[in-house]
């Protein structure tokens, strides 16, 4: 398994202004930033791929536009109302090209209970790129969420829940390098195929990023927005200058959705 990504390799922006908030998290070889109206044709390519979409759900394609839209409008609303449980859109940072989404969101695990999942494009599997989006969320961003108090439907984070169908080795092992845990002696049945049901406390990454906080400094201010005074932006930066970069392996290779 690859490295873990350090704290000296991620920069994290937390924006908020009178349209919303907007997160983005730069990595050694990555963006991943808040969704947009605008990734609505990212998301249909990725979607309507029958090999990207073999284990996620029903493992069928998603060939209506419309309804990828929807989602894609729900995801931009949230992010609207300041929700940081919420889509994002995974590109690369060189070429700016589109390679995945990954989102804590809700779960139907209970109050407080969020799910994480991933899903990459096809043509950047076996490249490294799944890992390093994986860590980026679970051991940078989700403590962020967790210092600033942000409140999932009105209570705190405090697990995460994720599902593979068994036969999903590959993000068995994702998971389970991130730190998630799970029984294999019990398998739920979802969306017509078994499936095992991972769980992480997030004290336990919380415990790990603050342990981490000796080799960087964080510094939080606020700053005008396109030039007008009374619109501000609050910015939570950590800033790094580390060029190095993780593993090639595991990859993005098969990071269907880890749920559903």
């Amino acid at each position: 398994m690859p490295k873990k990504l350090t704290s000296d390799q991620v920069n994290i922006q937390f924006k908020t202004s009178e349209s919303g908030l907007c997160i983005t998290i730069e990595t050694p070889r990555l963006i991943i930033r808040s969704v947009k109206n605008e990734d609505l044709d990212h998301y249909y390519d990725l979607f309507i791929d029958p090999q990207v979409m073999n284990k996620y759900a029903s493992g069928k394609s998603q060939t209506d536009r419309s309804r990828i839209e929807l989602r894609i409008q729900g995801w931009v609303h949230r992010w609207g109302n300041n929700d940081p449980f919420n889509g994002m859109a995974v590109f690369g940072k060189s070429l700016g090209e589109f390679m995945g989404h990954v989102i804590v969101g809700r779960s139907d695990e209970g109050f407080g209970v969020g799910e994480f999942a991933g899903l990459g494009n096809k043509q950047f599997w076996s490249q490294g790129y799944g890992s390093e989006a994986t860590s980026a969320i679970m051991h940078h961003l989700v403590p962020q969420i967790l210092k600033k108090e942000y409140r999932l439907d009105g209570f705190p984070l405090k697990e995460i829940v994720a599902t593979t169908r068994v036969d999903h080795s590959f993000v068995q092992r994702i998971l389970e390098w991130i730190g998630f845990e799970t029984d294999k002696a019990k398998v739920n049945e979802k969306f017509g195929a078994q499936r095992y049901l991972y769980r992480i406390k997030t004290s336990l990454l919380l415990t790990e990023y603050q342990s981490s906080r000796q080799f960087y400094t964080s510094s939080f201010f606020t700053t005008e927005v396109c030039g007008h005074p009374n619109e501000t932006e609050e910015w939570d930066s950590i800033r790094y200058a580390s060029s190095e970069q993780p593993d090639s392996k595991p990859a993005m290779e098969n990071c269907h959705r880890f749920t559903k």
